[in-house]
């Protein structure tokens, strides 16, 4: 499939900043080939619904007058600027967590700042990080102006772009993108190509005020933060990625062709160092960064207090993946009417589908949806944890006795290694619940232990902090 951009042809059309624009498309572009063969169902997320208007413009005044009033005072100034989104925020003891950024900036307390995406454009107050930068000012105002500054040389230079690259997935895979997907890629494209200068002259502004040493974000490597990383790197500051979810082997925006991760100006768009779960992780990806296994600040928070669940009457939590949640629906319902009534079974939306799933509580299929918003208190009554793809897998080992992958093509191409115990069917997952073994794997690897310690040594040795 990497064989697609091992061509240097991909890289030719670049932005007015000098990046290859194929940075910022290429994880869409790969996830339609991904979708099209290995997925049963493509579902629109909770992210492609309608959002209120009026409660967007309200959001983003008060994130201009937050930001303005953070200049103003001089807290807008840190040693390390976080970047998150507001997906993975959390309320807890009267204020907004994201279990995302908001550890490590504890871990360096009045010298560390957030730059958070809202959440369908909610406003969220107060927050445990007061040094909370928005982003929606600056997304709001580049989208606006690249929608009419985009020129007809632009959509040329995209649209071929795409139908170069649809070309290529016919020619070496045999897959048809279609016309309109190939349209769609090429519109994108010439946005990004007339947003990308816009971007980086207001992200150069924005630490310019901030002056980081360290600019630590999520996704980095997907691309879409690729003119934020540039103008740090061309500010001098150190970029890195923290891990915020599994990868592997079969993860689109963490694996490249040759061509495309050696070439110094796609690098240039890249985070310098990942900040990895474990040492496990760091053998799972070729992304052309710096892997440091540090551990994760929320686990490590989480799992304290965190028991294990070995009496027959514990749960049975199905992990939903984002994508088909029917699928897990149907999962769900199924593993219900087979196993004893006295084995709860959960199912637990991912976050990006709990605006569209049903409200918790049990269904009239008798399959409970899980209220909780961290996952964490959901294993604490879970005896097994099953699932094709979910990060929650990972995060299960040594809180839950037993963690199950339905093995199915998709959970075989997203992760060809894997540690945990296997089931080629419903009935198998049935058995292993019911009578099969423990989930027997040492988590010292894919968890890192003493996350502050290791982190605290990278910003000493890395960033000199």
């Amino acid at each position: 499939m990497l064989e697609i951009e091992n061509t240097s042809s991909v890289l030719d059309l670049r932005s007015a900043v000098g990046i290859p624009i194929w940075a910022q498309v290429r994880v869409g572009f790969f996830r339609m080939l991904i979708a099209d063969s290995v997925f049963s169902s493509v579902e629109a997320t909770d992210s492609n619904q309608r959002h209120d208007m009026g409660r967007g413009a309200r959001t983003l005044i008060r994130s201009i007058l937050r930001n303005r009033s953070l200049q103003r005072t001089g807290e807008i100034r840190a040693d390390v600027l976080l970047t998150t989104e507001a997906v993975a925020d959390q309320r807890v003891d009267g204020s907004w967590y994201n279990r995302q950024s908001d550890g490590f900036a504890q871990a360096t307390p009045g010298r560390a700042a957030v730059l958070i995406d809202q959440d369908h454009w909610a406003w969220r107050q107060p927050r445990a990080i007061e040094q909370t930068i928005y982003h929606a000012p600056i997304q709001a105002g580049v989208a606006i102006r690249a929608r009419f500054q985009t020129t007809a040389r632009q959509r040329r230079d995209g649209n071929a772009l795409a139908a170069f690259a649809s070309e290529r997935g016919r020619d070496l895979l045999g897959w048809e993108m279609g016309a309109p997907r190939e349209a769609a890629l090429g519109a994108v494209i010439a946005r990004k190509l007339a947003s990308a200068p816009l971007q980086y002259r207001a992200y150069r502004k924005l630490l310019r005020r901030v002056s980081p040493k360290l600019l630590l974000g999520s996704s980095g490597c997907y691309g879409h933060t690729a003119n934020l990383i540039a103008a740090a790197r061309d500010l001098g500051i150190v970029t890195a990625e923290y891990q915020h979810g599994a990868v592997s082997q079969g993860h689109d925006a963490y694996n490249f062709s040759d061509t495309v991760r050696n070439d110094a100006n796609f690098r240039r768009a890249m985070p310098e160092y990942f900040l990895t779960f474990g040492t496990w992780w760091n053998d799972q990806i070729n992304a052309p960064t710096i892997p440091v296994a540090i551990g994760s600040p929320h686990r490590e928070l989480r799992r304290i207090g965190a028991g294990t669940a070995t009496t027959p009457g514990g749960g049975v939590l199905v992990l939903s993946d984002g994508i088909e949640f029917d699928l897990y629906m149907d999962l769900a319902a199924r593993l219900r009417f087979a196993l004893p009534p006295e084995i709860e079974v959960v199912l637990r939306p991912h976050p990006l589908e709990r605006g569209r799933a049903p409200s918790g509580g049990q269904l009239s299929n008798g399959v409970v949806l899980d209220p909780n918003l961290d996952i964490y208190t959901s294993f604490w009554s879970a005896r097994a944890v099953v699932s094709e793809v979910s990060t929650g897998l990972f995060e299960a080992i040594g809180l839950v006795e037993k963690i199950i992958m339905l093995e199915t093509p998709k959970a075989r191409f997203t992760y060809p290694e894997h540690p945990f115990i296997s089931a080629r069917s419903v009935d198998e997952v049935i058995e292993l619940v019911v009578g099969g073994p423990m989930t027997k794997i040492s988590p010292a690897s894919i968890w890192a232990n003493d996350w502050r310690g290791a982190y605290q040594g990278f910003l000493r040795d890395k960033v000199g902090l």
